[in-house]
């Protein structure tokens, strides 16, 4: 929760005594401190947000999880949905013990059980690093003395896979729906990510650019030129436009395309493809044909350091400096 002091319009008139003031759900609050000196009423503030921020007399992990993504939203973290997502399943699991009671039998018993639910060691490590962080959070609040040992299973390796341009062809071709080809051409040609794709809108389109909106710090939006092949895709949807979502069916915008896709993968008879390799594909055809490393991050939209560790070595030119200095 953010306190905050104000002198609020009181039947029509500004208050002389400052007062807290918050929001809960759509509500405002308030709570007089007493005084209209700013300096009494600062310490009342101070006062009122160490009573807020104390942990109640007993709890538990569910609510030791909402407070944490309370703080943490409150501190301006970037996604904070994300956050409160990747707790749901901890949640489940830990909510109703206290923390002092989590020991490692527990926690294996979650890894368990989520591996059995079909969930990747990568996906458990995310979701047991969010319960530590929780933990460690609980720690610097004074909630907790220590934190409980939560061990994780090690992440999977980054993945690598990307499509040739023969199995990108086989896909296209197999690709029956006039959506789904507008989506891959779309992807495979801009590198742009599946939910931008999605939200794409016709204004986005301006000339020979694509300007999407939307997007944050890690997964930024550039814009995008319009080649040649994109090009003569989108004149295709354009004619069969019946929204305003370049990708759409039936007259209406699409939330997901992974059952068209994975059918024609299927189809295609290729193995191991996911809808995020397309984006994968896109960066390493721009550093097969030998574009740098920094024009590639910036035609996907992604840090220099993350495209230089998954594409560099794809490059005819990586590593050409070295070998020649030993000439």
């Amino acid at each position: 929760m953010q306190y905050r002091l104000e002198r609020p319009i009181i039947n029509g008139k500004r208050s002389r005594r400052w007062y807290v003031v918050w929001t809960e759900g759509k509500r405002t609050r308030r709570q007089t401190t007493w005084s209209d000196d700013l300096g009494v009423a600062e310490a009342f503030l101070a006062k009122f947000n160490a009573a807020a921020s104390a942990p109640p007399d007993t709890f538990n992990m569910s609510q030791l999880f909402e407070a944490y993504a309370d703080e943490r939203e409150q501190s301006g973290i970037r996604s904070p949905d994300t956050l409160r997502y990747h707790l749901k399943a901890p949640d489940r699991h830990f909510g109703g013990l206290h923390p002092k009671d989590i020991n490692r039998e527990i926690v294996r018993d979650a890894i368990y059980q989520w591996r059995d639910d079909g969930k990747s060691d990568s996906t458990i490590n995310k979701r047991l690093r969010m319960v530590r962080a929780s933990l460690s959070w609980a720690v610097k609040e004074e909630w907790i003395e220590r934190a409980p040992h939560i061990e994780a299973p090690s992440q999977a390796p980054p993945r690598t896979r990307y499509l040739t341009r023969d199995e990108f062809q086989r896909l296209f071709a197999e690709a029956h729906e006039p959506h789904l080809r507008t989506f891959l051409a779309l992807a495979i040609y801009t590198g742009m990510r599946m939910s931008a794709i999605l939200e794409l809108e016709w204004r986005h389109i301006q000339g020979r650019m694509i300007i999407p909106e939307g997007g944050h710090q890690n997964k930024r939006r550039p814009p995008v030129p319009i080649n040649t092949p994109l090009a003569l895709a989108l004149s295709v949807a354009a004619h069969l436009r019946d929204c305003d979502h370049v990708v759409s069916y039936q007259g209406k915008n699409i939330t997901s395309i992974k059952t068209t896709f994975y059918n024609a993968v299927e189809r295609a008879e290729l193995k191991d493809v996911r809808i995020h390799d397309l984006r994968r594909t896109c960066a390493s055809w721009l550093a097969q044909a030998g574009e740098p490393m920094e024009k590639i991050a910036a035609y996907i939209g992604d840090e220099l350091r993350t495209v230089e560790k998954h594409y560099a070595h794809l490059s005819p030119e990586h590593l050409s400096s070295a070998a020649s200095a030993l000439e």
